[in-house]
């Protein structure tokens, strides 16, 4: 391949053994650029994420040019930082426009850096609803004024959250913007309709409900619409869990008499029993690469974590001991798994290697320690704990278990941290 450099002639040769062959080559003037565009045209960045930016040239007719040498600039460093191939780097919160500028002609990306940011529920204001903190504890507050609000769950763009509400006597699902505004009801039935759970595109919510006589497991996409039954039996069906590429989703099926992990395709089709034994299984958790599922199960007389393949293979018991391991969570990046375990007297945060080695008790103390997430960078890790006093208040530590800090300290209990996507 000949790439031009400057203006000019050459002859080019290519030679095997005693054969040759020339040809010869005129490099032209550059085309001049006629615009420059920056794609995305705007991102939003948690500290520490970054974002790639990437540049278009075009000349006076839209042709795409070739690559050439193109300046990135931020106008506010102190917020966000580009090199030289585009690649924005958060500093502090706030805004900052990045442009990439070529022959004089400029194009501009909008940055938006965001603190952390952690929703919980909180009975604080007399009725438990959901709220938010910067994940340094600072601006705490309530997005919801529903009757009561008993479970929450981000989108995975992080603009909004879906949440369960008591009305007129039935759970419904409702969805909110982050920031509280442009709330809607979503299920609107005479039944009860929990655990709403988003598919990794953002378009659809799978839900329970019992609207057909028992529980079963729905999906409607985001905005409500479409709703439709997926699993179609007798017994009850709880918990979906999507599948990271959004394929599948594995759910606990009541249908062969005891809680068994099943996985079906997103439409509802080919529905599996995974687990397969006489013991209960609950609470199935796909590894971020979707390659395995961890759950826990009953079988050994106790709660305890196994993990097996995504296809029901190779069911492996990770903890192992007299007492109670639940609550798990794995860590972003599917190299460690978090969970509660009553191994030392009361719920403590443990965490262990995805294997099920050097498990580790994180919080230590005489009091119980709950609920356990990871922070979207994986470096720490948000729970639920009673230490100071008779409510339970919202923590975050460092993944290897230093730095606890209290976020919140309501005059009520502050419940399941969920950080924002």
């Amino acid at each position: 391949m000949v790439t031009g450099v400057t203006p000019g002639g050459v002859t080019v040769t290519a030679t095997s053994g005693a054969a040759s062959g020339t040809a010869a080559v005129t490099v032209g003037p550059a085309v001049p650029v006629a615009s420059v565009t920056v794609t995305p045209g705007s991102a939003t960045l948690v500290i520490p994420g970054t974002v790639q930016l990437a540049v278009a040239l075009r000349d006076a007719n839209g042709k795409l040019l070739y690559p050439r040498p193109t300046t990135w600039t931020s106008d506010n460093t102190t917020v966000a930082r580009v090199d030289a191939n585009g690649l924005v780097t958060p500093v502090a919160v706030g805004s900052a426009t990045v442009t990439a500028t070529r022959e004089g002609l400029s194009g501009a990306t909008a940055i938006t850096v965001d603190a952390p940011v952690l929703a919980f529920l909180s009975e604080r204001d007399g009725s438990q609803g959901v709220y938010v903190t910067n994940a340094d504890g600072s601006a705490v507050a309530s997005l919801t004024s529903n009757t009561w609000v008993n479970e929450l769950a981000w989108s995975p763009n992080g603009q909004k959250i879906a949440f369960v509400s008591y009305l007129n006597v039935y759970y419904e699902i409702y969805v909110t913007n982050a920031d509280g505004s442009a709330q809607a009801i979503l299920t609107n039935n005479a039944a009860y309709n929990l655990q709403p759970a988003w598919s990794p595109d953002g378009q659809k919510i799978a839900f329970l409900s019992d609207r057909d006589g028992n529980y079963e497991i729905y999906a409607m996409n985001a905005d409500g619409s479409a709703q439709t039954r997926l699993t179609n039996n007798p017994a009850d069906d709880y918990a979906p869990v999507w599948s990271p590429d959004g394929q599948k989703i594995a759910f606990v099926s009541l249908r062969d008499g005891n809680y068994e992990i099943y996985e079906m395709n997103a439409d509802g089709s080919t529905q599996t029993n995974l687990t397969n034994n006489a013991g209960n299984d609950y609470v199935p958790a796909w590894s971020p690469d979707g390659q395995k599922i961890a759950f826990v199960s009953l079988r050994d007389g106790n709660y305890e974590i196994y993990v097996m393949n995504a296809d029901g293979s190779a069911q492996t018991r990770l903890t192992n001991n007299a007492v109670d391991d639940y609550a798990l969570a794995w860590s972003p990046d599917g190299q460690k798994i978090a969970f509660v375990s009553t191994r030392d007297g009361n719920g403590e945060i443990y965490v262990m290697n995805a294997d099920g080695s050097a498990q580790t008790n994180l919080t230590s103390n005489a009091a119980d320690d709950l609920a356990p997430a990871w922070s979207p960078d994986g470096l720490k890790i948000a729970f639920e704990s009673i230490r100071d006093g008779n409510y339970y208040r919202i923590y975050v530590m460092n993944a290897d278990g230093s730095a606890q800090t209290r976020l919140t300290n309501g005059a009520a209990s502050d419940l399941l941290p969920r950080w924002r996507p």
